[in-house]
């Protein structure tokens, strides 16, 4: 078949392995949201991370469908050096009578880097599967 063919079917693939991201992550990712941060619950559906999922996968089967690791690499780079801005904010060390608040924040750390990081590795299995079904069940 033609390379075309193959990878149109290897992103399509990769594309259709994205829709049970969100299972996933509700699988993999136990920590619960403190009581305090449960008004923020519905950012983790309306907070741009489906897109974004869907983005990345994309752009990392390009990346390994072009050969172009560094694409990849990049990308990583970035969204680390935006994460560690993040958390910046979020974990700082208690004030006297403060560790309520602290462990809540360790909670939500927990869960939001358990997210990021599950997310990002899901992403790219579903892009190299994508990526080895096209170049040698399509091709």
């Amino acid at each position: 078949m033609s390379e075309s063919f193959a990878a149109a079917g290897g992103l399509v693939l990769t594309i259709l392995l994205g829709l049970l991201s969100a299972e996933f992550l509700n699988a993999t990712v136990r920590v619960e949201l403190p009581e305090r941060y449960k008004s923020l619950a519905a950012l983790e559906q309306k907070g741009g991370g489906a897109y974004l999922g869907l983005l990345e996968r994309v752009l990392f089967f390009i990346a390994f469908w072009l050969g172009q690791h560094l694409l990849a690499v990049g990308w990583l780079g970035f969204k680390v050096a935006a994460r560690w801005a993040t958390w910046a904010v979020l974990i700082r060390p208690p004030d006297a009578g403060q560790i309520d608040a602290f462990r809540d924040s360790v909670d939500l750390s927990a869960r939001l880097l358990g997210r990021f990081l599950n997310g990002t590795l899901y992403n790219i299995l579903c892009a190299a599967v994508g990526f080895v079904i096209g170049k040698f069940v399509f091709q």
